[in-house]
């Protein structure tokens, strides 16, 4: 979940729509990536 973000944010800023980098590793808990992954990463 958390590399999914970093993908994005950069993403945005390769495009232009930020101003700088961001650091997304602290925008969830650890216990709720951990779980949130588990359930999504089977079934991509």
């Amino acid at each position: 979940m958390v590399a999914a973000q970093q993908r994005q944010a950069d993403l945005f800023l390769t495009n232009g729509q930020l101003p700088g980098k961001v650091d997304v590793t602290g925008e969830f808990p650890a216990d709720v990536e951990r779980d949130f992954s588990a359930l999504v990463t089977p079934n991509q």
